[in-house]
């Protein structure tokens, strides 16, 4: 009952191994059983003995399917430690993007005369750090990613939010080409502040996403 998709996983497996006792205790049971009839049928078993060898039988197969009470869970980790920490320094470095894309958004929402500095200068941090990351990421890691985990297209979710952000980030860099340095006018910036904070709400979500499928490819939760 735990909100993670590592505990899904883990139910597979016990849905799977309670399953496999449950067949071999019915095989075993009715096949034992069967034997016992065949005996007694020729007379070679007692009514007493037959009644007492089936009691045994059924305590057998009890016995068996108490075995489904304790599941050897196996876990494999995707990442080890050294791989994780890099990836969590990666989204530490990040942070004051998401900052300065919080704080020029929430300037342009004061309705008051725009410092256009901040905006190019936002623009480049994007153009030069944030793009890079996420082609990587997209490129590089979370392909070799999959190749490590169970599933079809593991990482498909991930890849969509990827391009949802390119797309944002395009977008508000589009905006600043048509301005050519004037100051935007009240629809215009309308419109980048909803790219500003729909980048800067996307991004936070994306990120806590990655930092929670990390930490469970490196604590052998998911795999």
């Amino acid at each position: 009952m735990e909100d993670r998709l590592g505990a899904l996983a883990d139910g597979l497996r016990i849905a799977r191994r309670s399953q496999l006792i449950a067949r071999q205790s019915v095989i075993v049971g009715l096949s034992l059983s069967a034997v016992a009839m065949l005996f007694a049928a020729l007379g070679h078993l007692p009514p007493v003995n037959g009644a007492i060898l089936q009691e045994v039988i059924d305590v057998a197969v009890i016995l068996n399917a108490l075995r489904a009470l304790h599941v050897p869970v196996e876990h494999h980790p995707v990442l080890n430690p050294e791989e994780h920490a890099a990836l969590q320094g990666e989204h530490a470095s990040l942070k004051p993007i998401l900052e300065q894309i919080r704080e020029v958004a929430d300037v342009l929402a004061l309705e008051q005369p725009v410092d256009m500095s901040r905006l190019m200068a936002l623009s480049r941090v994007v153009q030069q750090e944030l793009i890079p990351h996420e082609q990587e990421d997209e490129r590089r890691l979370h392909p070799a990613l999959a190749h490590r985990m169970p599933g079809n297209d593991p990482m498909a979710m991930l890849s969509r939010t990827h391009a949802e952000i390119m797309r944002l980030c395009r977008q508000y860099q589009n905006q600043l080409q048509r301005l050519q340095g004037r100051e935007p006018d009240l629809q215009e910036r309308r419109f980048l502040l909803k790219t500003l904070y729909s980048l800067s709400a996307i991004l936070e979500l994306h990120f806590a996403q990655e930092d929670e499928l990390y930490a469970l490819l490196a604590t052998n939760q998911l795999g």
